[in-house]
């Protein structure tokens, strides 16, 4: 029976034991719907102090009612708790999957950190390994400078051979370019004044220049080029050839040096 039905019922059961408004002595209590009211054995209850016409007096009800009444309130009472055993398992059953998606929350979170974890641990090792195996290795920048030292070396008339100071110029010059860094070219020229058969003068002139390249080769220097040009390129002056200088050697030598 449900709470409806049992209140109901509990509430028709009072009424019953209201007594109605009494009339004479001889008049029996009725409800409100005209029913008698009877005893335990069937018989109709009178009324048998009634003096005036006036509200009866309500007295308490039975025993049986007051135990009917305190029925209805503890159905009434009782009935509502047997509610919430549900209610509390749903509350519950709410708060475990608040929970569950509040861990599965948590272990996403983990796995999506121990990925970055994992991916920075490769990068790493990938630098790692590029600069093991391809090290940077820094060229320093070298800048030269160039150099060209050169002197003339004059003959005798008619002759290749060199003379004390023409033997000292050589030597000189080999000594300048002792703190070179490398030699770059060795170049001899030699020459001769406008005297005499054109043929000679071209024969003369190349062995004036083999003097002078085979002194360098006793010096350690060797002579990179060699020309011979006879009387062809002769020294001139205001007054004409200068027969001296035109008996010469000329000789250049180009250096490389380190720059400071």
């Amino acid at each position: 029976m449900n709470t409806t039905s049992t209140l109901a019922v509990a509430i028709t059961l009072a009424v019953i034991s209201v007594p109605a408004i009494a009339s004479s002595n001889s008049e029996v209590w009725t409800t409100s719907n005209g029913s008698a009211v009877v005893d335990s054995s069937g018989n109709p209850i009178r009324t048998i102090h009634y003096r005036e016409k006036k509200v009866a007096v309500i007295t308490p009800a039975p025993q049986e009612s007051v135990s009917v009444i305190k029925a209805v309130e503890q159905a009434v009472v009782i009935a509502p708790a047997k509610q919430e055993p549900q209610i509390i398992v749903e509350q519950v059953a709410q708060v475990d999957v608040e929970a569950s998606q509040v861990v599965a929350k948590k272990v996403v979170a983990k796995k999506v950190v121990a990925k970055k974890v994992a991916a920075k641990n490769v990068a790493a090792k990938n630098v790692a390994a590029s600069e093991t195996i391809e090290p940077q290795v820094i060229t320093p920048k070298v800048e030269y400078a160039f150099n060209t030292y050169e002197t003339r070396v004059l003959f005798d008339t008619a002759s290749a051979t060199l003379s004390a100071d023409a033997s000292g110029s050589l030597t000189q010059l080999v000594m300048a370019t002792g703190l070179a860094q490398s030699i770059i070219s060795v170049q001899v020229v030699g020459h001769a004044d406008t005297r005499g058969d054109q043929a000679y003068n071209m024969t003369l002139s190349e062995q004036r220049m083999h003097s002078v390249a085979n002194f360098l080769d006793g010096l350690k220097l060797k002579v990179t080029s060699m020309f011979a040009k006879g009387e062809t390129s002769p020294v001139l002056n205001e007054n004409g050839e200068d027969l001296a200088k035109s008996r010469r050697v000329y000789v250049a030598i180009k250096t490389r040096h380190l720059k400071d």
